[in-house]
């Protein structure tokens, strides 16, 4: 924006010397222009006389009812509702010298500018590359912040190994001040079927366990106090989705469209995380289908899964069937959520529905359905 660079003063002084001439020829002017105002105060006894600058012209300004006995040096050009305004040959030659300096200062910022960007251009490759390194560096800078910050530390990477000790969300920490840390290994599994009651936190658990493996590849320390992890070609999520009206798939439908891509995708080598699978449709069928994909996965892809869920009954269909699984269970002691080998007895989402203040009659009833089902 050409009219931008005409008023900002953005160049810094020293840059050029023809500039700074200028300025210092302009700020003499208006210094000038400052005790001409005071001679005029002191020469009409009008205190409230006033030199002001308006478009490209000096005007005296006086009230109205100062206007008494003014010299003939005062020439007349605008009368308004409570002020007259004049002007004098030496405000004119003061004017004129004062947007004299102030045009050849615009236009020699321009020329500056001009210059500035024809030289950019003769140096994009250099600056790209300076760029490129302040943002390598930036990004380091940013690192070591959050090592300190967050007591970030560094993973080792071994094959067929998956351990994290006392993993954290950190954002949820920073929001919340205090979130309790969990640890999660696959020792002797590939498969880990995760169950909790409702608000235990397994959704959280799985983002946690996907942003470690992601900052560990990328080469970040991560917040655990300790993570072992293999390589992974691959990191595969199912969380949180809905519906997409669009494509008229319901959030169902949506889901098993991600899942079939995971399973064209992964392998032995991945790592895939999946909440609540089979949740919008029926019990039976969220079951079923739960219980298809995950044999499909322990005999097909053999990839390291945490498959979060609702569904404790699961554990009974695998019963005694595949020593593979590992039941891990998010509890609650004494406000303190821990991890323990085992499936919830139940969802607990009664409970979670009574807690958010449903009518008691709500809660009767569900009761009450519970033993029909």
């Amino acid at each position: 924006d050409i009219e931008l660079i005409k008023s900002e003063k953005y160049i810094k002084k020293g840059a050029s010397a023809d500039l700074d001439t200028l300025e210092a020829k302009m700020k003499e002017i208006e210094e000038n222009i400052l005790t001409y105002e005071k001679a005029l105060r002191a020469y009409t006894k009008i205190n409230s006389l006033k030199i002001i600058k308006k478009s490209g012209e000096c005007l005296i300004e006086i009230p109205i009812g100062s206007v008494n006995n003014l010299g003939r040096e005062f020439l007349h050009v605008q009368t308004l509702k409570n002020s007259k305004r004049y002007t004098t040959d030496k405000l004119i030659n003061l004017q004129d010298e004062l947007y004299s300096y102030e045009g050849k200062s615009r236009e020699l910022r321009v020329q500056i500018f001009e210059n500035l960007r024809r030289y950019s251009k003769e140096m994009t490759d250099a600056v790209r590359k300076y760029s490129k390194k302040l943002a390598l560096l930036d990004v380091f800078f940013s690192l070591y912040s959050a090592v300190i910050e967050y007591n970030l530390v560094c993973p080792a990477f071994k094959d067929s190994t998956f351990e994290i000790k006392n993993g954290k969300h950190v954002a949820a920490q920073k929001i919340l001040g205090k979130f309790d840390p969990l640890s999660i290994n696959f020792k002797n599994s590939d498969f880990i079927i995760l169950t909790g009651a409702n608000g235990a936190g397994k959704s959280t658990l799985l983002k946690e366990i996907a942003s470690i493996i992601i900052l560990a590849q990328a080469g970040f320390y991560v917040p655990c106090d300790s993570a072992k992890l293999a390589l992974t070609d691959r990191l595969f999520t199912v969380l949180n989705l809905s519906d997409e009206f669009i494509n008229k798939k319901s959030s169902h439908g949506m889901q098993m469209h991600e899942v079939s891509k995971i399973l064209q995708n992964t392998t032995d080598k991945s790592v895939i995380l999946l909440d609540e699978i089979g949740k919008s449709t029926s019990y039976k069928e969220g079951v079923s289908i739960s219980y298809g994909l995950i044999r499909y996965i322990l005999e097909e892809t053999v990839s390291k899964t945490v498959f979060a869920t609702h569904y404790f009954q699961l554990a009974d269909l695998f019963k005694g069937e595949n020593d593979r699984i590992k039941y891990l269970e998010i509890v609650d002691k004494k406000g303190k959520r821990e991890i323990e080998n085992g499936v919830a007895a139940k969802s607990f989402g009664i409970l979670a529905a009574s807690a958010e203040n449903l009518p008691d009659k709500v809660i009767e009833y569900a009761n009450y359905a519970m033993e029909l089902v």
